[in-house]
């Protein structure tokens, strides 16, 4: 068989791909990962398919055992060692078949991200690979949606060819356990009023234990919320959604597609990566801005993945 043997498969590795797009109207979601950037840089360093599978890692360890020659690369709040050494993340890097590969987390995020060349060739579900175990979605096999566990087998192609690229220090992200994250007001921003607004604003929330992939669920002060029943409606991505005990649900990948809260902004699509990185107990804040701003940031993104893409432009075919 072609791929990798997991050895041990820590408390919650999950294949996703981009994720599944243009099913809202039947109530399925998008699922993807929890952070955009660094699984899309796994996947450039090795010039994968953008839509191409990879593993998103939680708190780690995943251990593995390469069963053909292959490249991998993981990015992310990321450690990792080879056949018991110590190599660096955010490049590429050449195994042959028995190497043994092991990818923790550091304590500055959540997830870190493996991908191997080519992607993970797992059975696609509606067009896409990625894992949403709650709707029974993607999956090893397409049918099998738990999280990846010990004795499984990655199927992936052998690779021998693709060349052996790092990323620059200066355009990788920056992870931590306290954030400000940028959102952009709604229109229920107003429906708040002036004191509840400044209040979300000044606010500091910390991250509750019962957060998961559908949504951060975080503590603070209370935010006063409208009045009036709300009428259930789509919601997107880092939605900020205001129970009614007054405290903040900000959604994830595998959020609901509909919802009746209050929602008075969401985060915008460039800090959705910062905050999915956030563990248990981090701290946070939120900070209304323009969509010019929203704009501009994303664009400053996609100029890093350009910049790093430039570097590697000459680069030649690994020899092994």
């Amino acid at each position: 068989m072609n791929g990798l043997l997991i050895r041990a498969a820590g408390p919650r590795s999950l294949i996703q791909d981009r994720g599944r797009f243009g099913h809202h109207g039947l109530g399925i979601t998008t699922g993807g990962p929890l952070d955009w950037i660094a699984w899309d840089w796994a996947n450039r360093l090795l010039d994968n398919p953008a839509d191409a599978a990879a593993v998103e890692i939680t708190l780690g360890p995943l251990e593995l055992e390469a069963m053909i020659p292959t490249t991998l690369a993981v990015t992310g709040p990321a450690t990792l060692r080879i056949n018991n050494r110590t190599r660096p993340a955010w490049q590429c890097h050449a195994v042959m078949p028995g190497d043994r590969i092991a990818v923790g987390v550091k304590p500055a995020g959540l997830c870190a991200y493996l991908a191997l060349a080519g992607g993970v060739q797992s059975r696609p579900m509606l067009g896409s690979r990625a894992t949403v175990t709650r709707e029974g979605l993607g999956g090893l096999h397409g049918r099998d949606t738990r999280p990846l566990r010990t004795g499984d087998f990655l199927p992936v192609d052998p690779d021998i060819g693709t060349p052996i690229r790092s990323l620059a220090h200066h355009l990788r992200p920056d992870y931590g356990q306290a954030a400000t994250l940028r959102m952009l007001p709604g229109f229920q921003w107003r429906q708040f009023g002036r004191a509840a607004r400044r209040q979300l604003a000044d606010a500091r929330f910390t991250v509750s234990p019962q957060s998961s992939r559908m949504g951060l669920r975080l503590t603070g002060p209370p935010i006063p919320s409208p009045e009036g029943a709300k009428t259930s409606e789509g919601v997107c991505a880092g939605a900020i959604q205001i129970t009614p005990d007054g405290q903040p649900i900000v959604l994830l990948a595998d959020r609901q597609t509909i919802g009746g809260y209050p929602k008075p902004g969401a985060v915008i699509t460039a800090d959705l990566p910062r905050l999915g990185q956030l563990r248990p107990g981090a701290m946070l804040q939120f900070q209304p801005v323009t969509p010019a701003t929203a704009r501009a940031a994303l664009a400053q993104i996609f100029q890093r993945f350009e910049a790093g893409e430039r570097s590697w432009r000459h680069d030649t075919p690994q020899t092994r």
